[in-house]
């Protein structure tokens, strides 16, 4: 049940800790080492990611992907980019009233340039630039999210690092009180 970050996936993952604080429903549709090129790279892939969306019809929809674009080197952070907003426009046609949150890139121990020359922080601007670009899509910075400390493998949050996650996607915005309180690691 673990992926080698130490953390219990099924107790400790920030999904779970949310859909036991929220109190309303939380779909969730990941997977360990996904990468928006598994989903969004050609019309055909994008149209089936977007219609499997549009069948839960949610209200607001947090995106986390990025981090496994950079880390396999299979496209450019611009062809990232492009594939991002396409994605995101792609999502706003199909689900008008959709609250789009994006989060980028959690930050990770060595961040240093993939096989093709870019560092995760391009990847991370690419996701800033498209949302600056679209009113419809909130950009969170995901750097500041989880401790590097909380990070087992210099990559994976451990337990502490989920619970991290959980309480930044039920309070995004500091100012606000916290939804409720999520227990410790």
């Amino acid at each position: 049940a673990g992926n080698g970050s130490g953390a219990d996936l099924h107790r400790d993952a920030f999904a779970i800790r949310l859909r036991q604080s929220l109190g309303h429903p939380l779909a969730v549709d990941a997977w360990e080492f996904r990468a928006l090129q598994d989903d969004c790279a050609t019309p055909t892939m994008r149209s089936a990611f977007v219609a499997r969306i549009a069948e839960l019809a949610p209200e607001t929809l947090w995106i986390s992907i990025g981090a496994n674009d950079y880390a396999r080197a299979s496209w450019s952070a611009a062809e990232f980019g492009a594939a991002y907003g396409a994605m995101l426009d792609a999502l706003m046609a199909a689900i008008p009233a959709l609250d789009i949150q994006c989060l980028s890139p959690i930050a990770r121990v060595d961040e240093s340039a993939n096989a093709l020359g870019h560092p995760l922080s391009d990847y991370r601007a690419e996701i800033e630039a498209v949302c600056a670009t679209r009113g419809f899509a909130t950009y969170h910075d995901g750097t500041s999210v989880v401790s590097l400390g909380n990070l087992a493998d210099g990559v994976s949050p451990d337990a502490a690092g989920h619970l991290e996650i959980a309480n930044f996607l039920a309070n995004p915005t500091p100012d606000i009180a916290p939804v409720s309180a999520l227990g410790s690691a």
